[in-house]
């Protein structure tokens, strides 16, 4: 079976007689248009163009193939038409849950394009830190971070191989106080930091040891409040690279010392493996979340 991208660039040159042409036509590098002629012409073992001075002019053999990819093209056109009106006839409710931090930077952006594509699926958002149990129906999709699930009765993917954590502070903060270096360079800032029993974690745990004496004027019981408090600009906390890189209104410090082995997972219970409205909003996180991520962590290289 032809790749149909072959054929397309094929089309395109006997239609405008140009590689030039049909490489801005389809909003492509030109080389790529004449690699790809050249590579199916030698696949077929036939002659497909006349390469003249005036441009690109169709060989008899092409003549009696167009009328045939004309009928490829049409074929493509209408399968696309027919699949795009079976996705926007896709209904639903998907109850989706994720961690308050990556909720408002990255899962709504990505819920107003599902809802551009499928108009009919509703999301009923659930902002919590804690795992739900997506086996007793509490969700249908759950965005953790955590280590690789056990459970055999959920599928999903790794989105975040390794959810790497950072100090930071808002850039107001940095230039009216300065910017911690170091963990030692902590005793003379305000730590923003989370109340005993509400986020257990080595992270949580490091905050509330390195935090000085009277110097922690606030502690909250969500990571996100308290990275709203951080924002606001009373003092400094931790908090994911992905989120950090995310806002260009924040300074990551400097890098937490220890592996906090988090990583961020995407999952969804077997029972909606075939759940069209479920499948249809898993298949769109896990395509346009992993890339937002690799955005906002590539500017980690650059200038902080």
């Amino acid at each position: 079976m032809r790749d149909w991208s072959d054929l397309k660039y094929l089309l395109q040159v006997a239609r405008d007689g140009s590689t030039l042409a049909a490489s801005r036509a389809l909003r492509i590098n030109q080389t790529t248009v004449m690699r790809r002629v050249t590579a199916l012409e030698a696949e077929l073992g036939l002659t497909l163009f006349e390469k003249r001075r005036s441009g690109y002019v169709a060989t008899e053999a092409l003549q009696q193939l167009m009328p045939w990819l004309e009928a490829v093209e049409s074929a493509h056109r209408a399968f696309d038409r027919e699949a795009e009106a079976l996705g926007r006839n896709i209904a639903g409710t998907v109850r989706l849950t994720a961690p308050d931090l990556i909720v408002a930077r990255f899962v709504t952006p990505v819920i107003y394009q599902l809802r551009m594509v499928h108009p009919g699926i509703r999301i009923e958002l659930v902002t919590t830190d804690d795992f739900l149990d997506l086996t007793s129906g509490d969700a249908d999709i759950a965005i953790r971070a955590g280590d690789a699930p056990s459970e055999p009765s959920l599928f999903g993917r790794r989105i975040v191989a390794d959810d790497r954590w950072s100090v930071f502070c808002s850039r107001r903060y940095a230039t009216e106080i300065g910017a911690p270096r170091s963990a030692e360079d902590l005793a003379d800032h305000n730590i923003v930091a989370i109340m005993d029993g509400f986020y257990p974690s080595p992270v949580a745990d490091w905050l509330n040891a390195v935090a000085a004496p009277g110097r922690m004027p606030v502690r909250h019981n969500t990571l996100g409040s308290a990275f709203d408090s951080v924002k606001s600009g009373l003092g400094v906390s931790a908090a994911p690279d992905i989120v950090i890189y995310s806002d260009d209104k924040l300074v990551r410090c400097f890098p937490l010392d220890f592996r906090t082995g988090k990583e961020l997972w995407l999952l969804a219970p077997e029972r909606h493996r075939n759940s069209p409205h479920v499948r249809a909003a898993l298949d769109l996180l896990g395509s346009k979340l992993p890339d937002m991520f690799k955005a906002a962590l590539d500017k980690r290289d650059g200038p902080d």
